[in-house]
Formats: C-alpha cells, sequence, structure tokens
C-alpha cells in the first residue's frame, strides 16, 4: 500500500470520528465519555446504539492497514513493533462490539479492557515508534482538548471522555504526521 492510500485511509477514519462526535456534542453535549454515548443513542426511541459499534468499527478497520503500513516504513526497526498498531485498532473494535459497559456482565469486562488497552497501545506507538514526533504531539494534544474541556466547563463531568480524546487527536494527529513525513 502507498504512503498516499495510507494518508486516504487515515483521513476517513479521522473524518468519521469527527463526524460522530460533531452528532453526539450537538444531540447531547459532552457526554461522561465516547461510550456513554451508546447509551445516549438508544435512549432515542429507535435505539440507534448500533450508531456507536458502527464509527467504531469504521474507524478501527479503516485506521489499522495505515496504521500497520505507517509502522513498517518508518524505520528500519519499527516493524518489529507493527503490534502496537494491530492492537490499538483491534482494541478500537472489541470497545465497539461490546458496548454495553454499565452492565455487570462479560461484556463490561470486555469493554473496560478494551478502552484501556487501546488507549495504552495508541500513545506507546506515538510514543516508541514515533518518538521523534511524540514530545510535541502528546502534549499538544492534551492542552488542546484540556482548553476545550475548561472552556465549555465540561472537564469534570466528561473527564473520561477529554482524556480518551487526547488519546484519539494524539494517535490520529501522530499518523497524520508521520504519513506526510513519508510523502
Amino acid at each position: 500500500m502507498s504512503i498516499l492510500n495510507c494518508l486516504i485511509l487515515a483521513c476517513v477514519a479521522i473524518l468519521i470520528f469527527v463526524i460522530y462526535n460533531v452528532f453526539v456534542l450537538s444531540y447531547f453535549g459532552v457526554p461522561s465519555s465516547l461510550s456513554a454515548s451508546f447509551y445516549l443513542w438508544n435512549g432515542i426511541k429507535s435505539k440507534l446504539g448500533y450508531i456507536f459499534t458502527i464509527m467504531m468499527f469504521s474507524v478501527s478497520f479503516c485506521l489499522m492497514p495505515a496504521w500497520l503500513e505507517i509502522t513498517e516504513v518508518i524505520s528500519s526497526w519499527s516493524h518489529y513493533l507493527t503490534v502496537l498498531p494491530f492492537l490499538g485498532a483491534a482494541s478500537i473494535a472489541f470497545v465497539g462490539s461490546a458496548p454495553a459497559f454499565r452492565d455487570c456482565t462479560l461484556e463490561n469486562k470486555v469493554h473496560m479492557v478494551a478502552a484501556a488497552c487501546a488507549a495504552v497501545f495508541s500513545l506507546l506507538w506515538c510514543a516508541v515508534v514515533c518518538y521523534q514526533v511524540a514530545w510535541y504531539i502528546i502534549p499538544s494534544s492534551l492542552v488542546l482538548v484540556w482548553c476545550v474541556g475548561l472552556a465549555t466547563k465540561t472537564h469534570k463531568t466528561g473527564a473520561t471522555y477529554w482524556w480518551e480524546m487526547v488519546a484519539f487527536v494524539a494517535t490520529f494527529a501522530t499518523i497524520i504526521v508521520e504519513c506526510v513525513k513519508l510523502l
């Protein structure tokens, strides 16, 4: 796969993610977490919680091939670490496949572990594989997202949501920067 195709796939994943979040924020305001939007959609008369699952699958499946390809070509040793983007993207898909995290079931455990793994593997990839840009992308993402949370006065009620946004923004920004560097 060419780097241009990787960039296009990454942009599609970002576009899906942004459109979903714009709709969630427009309809419901800032949720307590991204996953809580599943319950917000389900609260609508027509039970639209599946939109959350579709979004998570779409983001994961668009991001994974691009993310893996970029990791393999970044440096001579980075191909040993393709497990990080694979596990990060797979964890995003698992979060979408187990959206009912409020129930005390196996689905709750799968969701919680997958959500933590998605954040950890994504940020670990940024910090280890893309260490040249991670030192400014991760802190910049943190400052940007938390400023939005503070400005909207939702930094406490939506704290989990904003932490998730930091992980997504940092990962998306790192992927885009690395794609552009490789073009």
